[in-house]
Parts: structure tokens; C-alpha cells; sequence
């Protein structure tokens, strides 16, 4: 179900950059964000699961990504919000961050 979910966040993306774009000249992307550090994440109990769960996020992320932090999905939307991005559009933004970064 999330990964359907998903796909149609993308299809949608593609299909409303199409319509806007042409008819407003307005642009449309997704910033999809992977796996990210937050506060949220305080809730579940220390130990073993809790590490558990963490790895296997990170492992069920793109290209073998490690958890980012909200600081990191942050700089990608104010990537497309921005002026630098003006000929941006229709795309998905998966913000994951890299295990080098």
C-alpha cells in the first residue's frame, strides 16, 4: 500500500506539471523524503527492536541510504522552491541521504 501510494504521489507529480505547466506556466515536483531522524522517532522504546526497525528502514531505502535529518529534505524543497530550479518540473525528488555524505 505505501508503495502504491507512492507511484500515484509520482504519476500524479508528472501529470499536474503537464496541465499547469502549459496552461499557467506554474512548475509541479515531489520532494519525497526517505528515512529522516526526527523527534517523532522518541516514542519507540530503546533496545534491540528499535535498532532493528532503524536498519531496516535505511536498508529499505534507495541505493542502500542511511537515515537523514529534516535539515536535509529542507534544503531539497527549498531546492524547487527556488528561482535555480524555474526549468524543474514534473519530477520526483527522492531526498535520501547518502552513506558517504
Amino acid at each position: 500500500v505505501y508503495g502504491a501510494s507512492k507511484a500515484a504521489q509520482e504519476y500524479l507529480t508528472g501529470v499536474l506539471a503537464a496541465e499547469l505547466g502549459a496552461s499557467k506556466g506554474i512548475t509541479v515536483n515531489t520532494v519525497a523524503p526517505g528515512p529522516t531522524m526526527t523527534d517523532a522517532a522518541g516514542w519507540f522504546p530503546e533496545g534491540e527492536l528499535k535498532s532493528e526497525v532503524h536498519r531496516q528502514l535505511a536498508n529499505a531505502s534507495r541505493l542502500g541510504r542511511v537515515a537523514g535529518y529534516p535539515e536535509d529534505v529542507t534544503d531539497a524543497v527549498l531546492l524547487v522552491v527556488s528561482d535555480a530550479a524555474r526549468w524543474i518540473t514534473g519530477q520526483y525528488i527522492a531526498a535520501s541521504r547518502s552513506i558517504t555524505a
